[in-house]
């Protein structure tokens, strides 16, 4: 037996505990569109097709878990995201709190069955060389090797280790902190891509975050281990898969490996290699109306990445980065053409997670435009939930971002 692969029985019982099937009732039960919801959480495009729910998860995991490079790891960085995303607290909030929350402190209950859950994934980690460090106080959780090798750099560690085995020793491990505020840029090293660096620049600087490219230093007399160097540093990588160069793809696979938080971007869909399609990409057109798009987009999900990841305890802007002077009031014309594109970008920048997993889950647009937005629920209750407070305020300031006016909203029911 392999004993670097990891046990198809722990997938299974990691699949069990994300459904919240017995025996592992301290774990949240998720039904079809709460699976999808789960899986969305972590930047993907499962949608749960009526199957059997265990045997559907247990492909996503599978599936997931195949970007291994290092030999003597038995968990990708996707599957190391799962693990940390199934013991989110506010899922325990949501439901076992008699408060259900998002944002409310967990009830007595809900820290009970929370501990439970972090205890058996612990025991069910610990024979695969991996366990959780549990934060009491934030109630946050990552997941590190017992052979204390830092591989998660989504949550911030200063105390990270320094030393990690490579096999083959291709590189050194610089001897320098990871930069809570460093973004690295990917792509091939062509003039023709020098405006779509400016343009990520430019998201960098509205989020007060420094952005760096391998031409940018040179500190090692081999290039690819400038890159690495960069790759390690930085807490975001953003990755431009067009064309097909095979040194982005490399450079994408050490990324991975590091657990480093990914943003992909491409000109072509076709571009990006099969086994990464099924997380989100963000397409653009390198032409000035496509640039600034660009800029739009991945400003707000580098906003995104700073409220939901370890960047939040950094000294970041708190000013709002979306005024007129960034977004062209035109820049969705306004028709139904592109429907299921521009509600995409709606959904993309709704800021809280159970607002935006309600939305993406229950609402149908009928119609999403700069005049219009017309979502149609299959259940009344839904609808009325649609139009509390703590929902429309959400999607009320999403469409501000993304047509700079709020357009009328219409909810119905099918």
């Amino acid at each position: 037996m392999d004993t670097n692969k990891l046990r198809k029985r722990t997938l299974e019982t990691i699949a069990n505990m994300i459904c919240g099937n017995s025996p592992y009732e301290y774990f949240p039960y998720r039904s079809s569109s709460k699976l999808t919801n789960f899986f969305n959480d972590l930047d993907t495009d499962y949608v749960h097709d009526g199957s059997t729910r265990l045997y559907w998860v247990l492909g996503c995991l599978e599936e997931l878990n195949k970007n291994i490079i290092n030999q003597k790891q038995v968990l990708s960085g996707e599957l190391i995201g799962v693990i940390e995303n199934l013991l989110d607290i506010r899922y325990f909030i949501e439901y076992f709190n008699e408060n259900k929350n998002w944002f409310s402190e967990p009830d007595e209950r809900t820290k009970i069955n929370y501990n439970k859950a972090i205890s058996e994934v612990n025991n069910m980690l610990k024979h695969s060389n991996y366990e959780i460090v549990v934060d009491s106080h934030l109630f946050k959780v990552k997941v590190i090797s017992l052979d204390s090798i830092f591989i998660s750099s989504a949550i911030k560690d200063k105390n990270n280790v320094k030393k990690i085995t490579f096999t083959p020793n291709v590189f050194s491990i610089p001897d320098i902190e990871v930069q809570g505020n460093l973004v690295s840029v990917m792509m091939p090293f062509d003039k023709k891509f020098d405006q779509v660096y400016k343009s990520i620049i430019e998201s960098c600087n509205h989020c007060n975050l420094e952005c760096k490219r391998a031409d940018d230093i040179w500190n090692n007399s081999i290039i690819i281990q400038d890159i690495f160097d960069l790759i390690y540093t930085s807490i975001i990588i953003i990755v431009d898969f067009t064309g097909k160069n095979p040194n982005v793809m490399h450079e994408t696979g050490i990324a991975h490996a590091l657990g480093k938080i990914v943003i992909p971007i491409t000109q072509a869909i076709d571009d990006v290699p099969f086994d990464l399609r099924h997380h989100r990409v963000l397409k653009y057109l390198p032409n000035n109306e496509g640039l600034t798009e660009l800029t739009t987009i991945l400003t707000q999900k580098l906003k995104n990445h700073q409220g939901s990841s370890s960047t939040n305890s950094y000294n970041v802007a708190k000013e709002n980065i979306y005024n007129s002077e960034m977004i062209q009031e035109q820049i969705y014309p306004i028709n139904n053409d592109n429907i299921s594109e521009v509600w995409h970008k709606v959904l993309e920048n709704i800021e809280s997670i159970p607002a935006k997993m309600f939305f993406n889950a229950l609402a149908n647009p009928i119609q999403v435009n700069s005049n219009l937005v017309k979502l149609a629920f299959n259940n009344p209750s839904f609808a009325r939930v649609a139009q509390e407070k703590t929902k429309i305020t959400y999607l009320k300031k999403a469409l501000q971002i993304t047509f700079n006016v709020i357009p009328e909203i219409v909810i119905t029911t099918i």
